[in-house]
């Protein structure tokens, strides 16, 4: 019970932290990230391309944790992982900007994975 409720926090925190990077996108930029109402889940690797450099750590949290809810994983964040699978992630995407991004970011951390 404890490991889903965290979970489920994580997920709120990430969608808050999604939220968050949003609000802060520059008015201009309104054609290089996402729609605000699109959700993560549906983002393609272009939408986070447009996404800050800064906030794309933010974002990779958030979509691992929602990729492995309901495992006990879920309640761990691997932070160090996640600064080596960001620029996977982003150089995938650079390549193939109209795939999802979910996609692209699960072919990472298995990547990631194998090298351990």
């Amino acid at each position: 019970m404890k490991a889903a409720v965290f979970a489920l926090n994580f997920i709120t925190i990430g969608i808050l932290g999604v939220t968050a990077v949003q609000a802060q996108q520059p008015a201009g930029s309104a054609g290089k990230a996402a729609d605000a109402k699109k959700p993560l889940t549906e983002w393609t690797c272009a939408d986070f391309m447009g996404a800050d450099d800064t906030f794309r750590p933010k974002l990779v949290y958030w979509a691992t944790a929602y990729s492995k809810a309901g495992k006990p994983e879920a309640a761990i964040v691997d932070v160090r992982g996640t600064e080596s699978v960001v620029p996977i992630v982003a150089e995938e995407c650079r390549k193939t900007p109209q795939e999802t991004f979910l996609q692209k970011l699960d072919a990472a951390w298995k990547s990631f994975e194998k090298k351990l």
